[in-house]
């Protein structure tokens, strides 16, 4: 099954968000939405469906690892189930992790229209041809110690001259996880998710067209250290855990 957790909303849907999880390197470990990294794409999952207009789901893989490359097959079908259930609405890719370098990979596909990269596993030789018209966002955390920064900045430098827009936003203060300014990650994503769905070229204005380090938003999920409450913020303890790290990866090589 290629889409999990299908969410609809009561509205007329205009536009369709699309979410990655994390992974491995190399790992035959079965996928199909279970454990710590599809859990921490069920935060966005839940925060964009309050939207309106905004139907979500979560991307099944066949196996949680790269696999050289395997996963941009399972996305390419969760983008042809897309099409089939909502036809002619623009499609958006939101991934973490090796979900970002998944969601980048599958750029190409028809009624893909944007794709967010969060903390992305980008190699220097990643293709960006795939690209060409679709709007970018790269946003990476300064403290991620698992995917490379400079990773996500490279890939935007390269892919600007042929994407339709690119921004490239670092978050200060946050690591892998999106655990720490989790309230900017996810107004992040809403802004840039809202914005696909408008009939215009670009992104948010709140991102900038080639927005750079970020100061000062409020967090509106709090700080992760606090107790917390439902939505986004009642799964924070949980994915703090060591069990994160051990979920997303095979022989530590987590992505």
């Amino acid at each position: 099954m290629a889409l999990l957790r299908v969410r609809e909303p009561a509205e007329r849907v205009r536009v369709v968000a699309l979410l990655l999880h994390g992974g491995a390197a190399t790992s035959d470990r079965a996928g199909g939405g279970r454990g710590f990294a599809a859990l921490r794409m069920r935060t966005f999952e839940r925060d964009l469906a309050r939207l309106g207009g905004v139907a979500t789901a979560l991307v099944s893989y066949r196996a949680r690892g790269w696999n050289g490359g395997n996963r941009v097959d399972d996305v390419r079908a969760a983008v042809a189930a897309a099409r089939a259930r909502w036809p002619a609405v623009p499609i958006v890719l939101v991934g973490h992790s090796m979900g970002g370098r998944v969601a980048l990979r599958a750029a190409g596909e028809v009624g893909v229209v944007a794709v967010a990269s969060l903390a992305g596993w980008l190699p220097a030789d990643e293709p960006i041809a795939q690209v060409a018209g679709r709007t970018l966002l790269l946003a990476h955390g300064d403290r991620d110690r698992v995917t490379a920064p400079d990773g996500s900045g490279l890939y935007a430098e390269r892919a600007r001259p042929v994407a339709a827009h690119v921004a490239h936003v670092t978050v200060s203060g946050a690591g892998h996880r999106l655990i720490r300014r989790s309230g900017r990650w996810h107004a992040l994503v809403r802004d840039f998710v809202v914005s696909s769905a408008q009939d215009r070229p670009g992104i948010a204005p709140d991102l900038g067209a080639g927005a750079g380090r970020e100061h000062g938003e409020d967090d509106r999920h709090g700080d992760p250290r606090e107790p917390t409450g439902g939505g986004a913020d009642g799964l924070r303890q949980t994915l703090e855990g060591d069990q994160d790290a051990a979920d997303e990866g095979d022989h530590g090589q987590h992505r």
